[in-house]
């Protein structure tokens, strides 16, 4: 991680002199840096933090603005949204009633920009907490999530939800 964000830095040095542009600050080629040389699972694991305490205003800022975005178990074509807002109207109306969530990993996978999560999902309800095993596949391009798909049983999902609500 050290050494590949030195060579962002040097990167970003020469640049600035081929550009002749050594002066300025070039704020947004520098953020673009940092985003893309984080590691795809600390994106992840920062995302899921955030998600933890259910604020989607700040868990929106972690996904891509062509980001794809894939509940499985209501079908590939019914199941997919697009973009932030999409993300947003799926998880708005599902977490309505959730105090928080945790998030607890059980097998993780990184290969290049993809990471595989096995994975139990617990949300707390008014009355108690959800419990649902979890597969989430993500993609992270330029230190954003691009592509998202998390594979449940739903009706696991919906018993758990209606025990606890």
């Amino acid at each position: 991680m050290a050494i590949t964000h030195a060579l962002d830095c040097i990167g970003y040095f020469i640049y600035c002199l081929c550009s002749n542009n050594y002066k300025n600050d070039d704020r947004q080629y520098r953020k673009e840096i940092i985003m893309s040389s984080q590691q795809p699972l600390d994106v992840i694991n920062a995302f899921l933090k955030v998600m933890e305490t259910n604020n989607i205003d700040q868990a929106v800022q972690f996904v891509a603005d062509d980001l794809v975005y894939v509940n499985v178990a209501f079908g590939f074509e019914a199941g997919t949204v697009h973009g932030p807002a999409g993300m947003r109207s799926v998880l708005e109306p599902a977490f309505a009633n959730v105090i928080r969530n945790e998030f607890i990993i059980k097998t993780v996978s990184v290969d290049g920009d993809s990471v595989f999560l096995e994975r139990l999902d617990r949300h707390q309800l008014p009355n108690g907490w959800a419990e649902l095993p979890v597969i989430g596949v993500f993609k992270v391009t330029h230190g954003k999530i691009s592509e998202w798909r998390d594979y449940f049983d739903m009706s696991v999902f919906v018993a758990q939800m209606e025990a606890a609500s």
